[in-house]
């Protein structure tokens, strides 16, 4: 053999060597930050290879559960509380992930939709206002004087607005007590005055109160399951 062909063969098991290499990389452990917001995800579509170590770690602004179909995986996700679902990607191919909202949420029991932290003089409380929430009255009151009540209804025909701010006044009451506004809105109570006080979903104890001596007519209506996708997990082959 002539150096020039054993120079070109030795540079053909070079590059032969590297491509080698290239395609037979060792697993990894890959971690993704996945948020739902007014039922769509920041991310519709998550690439990695097959035998990686995939962790999905969900954020959410409604209750309910995840999906991931193929690997036939669900988890319940809920507000203001992390989710992780970790797993090996040895299945490859092409894998939906799926929301199943939670359903009908009896909004006047207490606490239901949201509760707050006690909240002293220049505290603020948010919550915002999910999908699955709409067509629903909610009420909600002062836990610390339930004397002191509003309502939020929710509705897409609302005005366009980014949020709306309620004041917590030095008497404990509210103002405006009555809002109407659209899903995906956030609502901030301030609390400027020197009285303490904590909101909460629901109705307040005296008209629970009542309430158990009367017989309700109507039940909470059960929705079907929705499924709605998110995106979906690619698995490639390593």
């Amino acid at each position: 053999m002539t150096l020039h062909k054993s120079v070109a063969f030795l540079a053909s098991l070079i590059v032969l060597a590297a491509l080698a290499a290239c395609g037979s990389s060792d697993p990894e452990d890959l971690t993704f930050d996945l948020t739902i917001d007014s039922r769509s995800l920041n991310s519709d579509l998550v690439k990695v290879k097959q035998n990686d170590t995939v962790t999905l770690s969900f954020a959410t602004d409604e209750p309910g559960s995840v999906h991931l179909h193929g690997y036939d995986i669900e988890q319940d996700v809920a507000i203001g509380e992390g989710t992780t679902m970790q797993f090996v990607a040895d299945a490859t191919g092409d894998f939906k992930i799926t929301f199943h909202p939670a359903g009908d949420i009896d909004v006047k029991a207490h606490g239901a939709v949201f509760e707050s932290e006690t909240l002293e003089q220049g505290d603020i409380f948010l919550f915002k206002i999910h999908a699955g929430l709409t067509g629903e009255t909610i009420p909600f009151h002062n836990h610390m004087d339930h004397d002191h009540t509003g309502s939020i209804e929710v509705s897409e025909d609302a005005p366009i607005s980014g949020g709306a701010i309620i004041a917590i006044n030095a008497d404990g009451s509210f103002e405006p007590t009555n809002l109407t506004v659209r899903p995906g809105m956030t609502l901030t109570w301030t609390s400027p005055g020197s009285a303490s006080a904590r909101v909460a979903s629901g109705e307040s104890a005296a008209v629970a109160e009542e309430g158990e001596h009367e017989e309700k007519e109507e039940l909470l209506h059960e929705r079907e399951r929705e499924e709605l996708p998110l995106g979906s997990l690619e698995v490639h082959p390593r």
